[in-house]
């Protein structure tokens, strides 16, 4: 049977919108703020995880998130967006903030329609497998000694996780009978 180690404190507000600009085009803005972090961790145990600190924001967990995107619309005949989400300080990669870029549209064929996206266009971060230690370094908990850096041993070193690779991806959607 599992017992928890200590208390936690998850809180936070998420807005979004979309404005139109003209008929066609629209802007969507979105944002989120994620407060998380233990409370009531015993020296003893944060000493020994070194990641998990009382009153310090979960590692993987960011303060904030937010991102955009453009939309065109031109019912019933084609669709297009290009946006982009910032992933700041303290995210789930494991890396320095960054900015992702994706696009995609979508184009009628007759009964079918082409869906094209492009997701991380700019290949920030990319790659096929983690870098052990080499993520963004945490500051240790009280008594943690255990780190990696010899010179440095409260310092909590971190897995860097990689986006996946920029992709191109087609899909043909075609529907037959009552489906149309």
């Amino acid at each position: 049977m599992p017992v928890n180690l200590a208390g936690t404190v998850y809180q936070g507000l998420e807005f979004s919108g979309t404005a139109p600009v003209t008929r066609e085009f629209n802007i969507g803005l979105n944002y989120n703020i994620q407060s998380a972090y233990p409370t009531g961790v015993d020296a003893l145990t944060q000493a020994q995880l070194g990641n998990v600190v009382n009153n310090q924001q979960y590692l993987g967990v960011p303060l904030h998130k937010y991102g955009w995107t453009v939309n065109y619309q031109d019912s019933p005949h084609f669709t297009a967006f290009f946006g982009a989400n910032y992933f700041a300080q303290n995210n789930a990669y494991n890396q320095a903030p960054f900015w992702i870029y994706n696009a995609g549209a979508s184009v009628p064929l007759g009964d079918s329609t082409l869906h094209m996206s492009w997701t991380n266009i700019f290949n920030k971060n990319a790659g096929l497998w983690a870098n052990f230690n080499f993520g963004v370094p945490q500051i240790g908990a009280p008594g943690y000694s255990n780190g990696c850096n010899s010179k440095a041993p409260g310092i909590y070193c971190t897995t860097g996780y990689n986006t996946p690779p920029h992709m191109l991806m087609l899909t043909l959607d075609h529907r037959w009978g009552s489906l149309r």
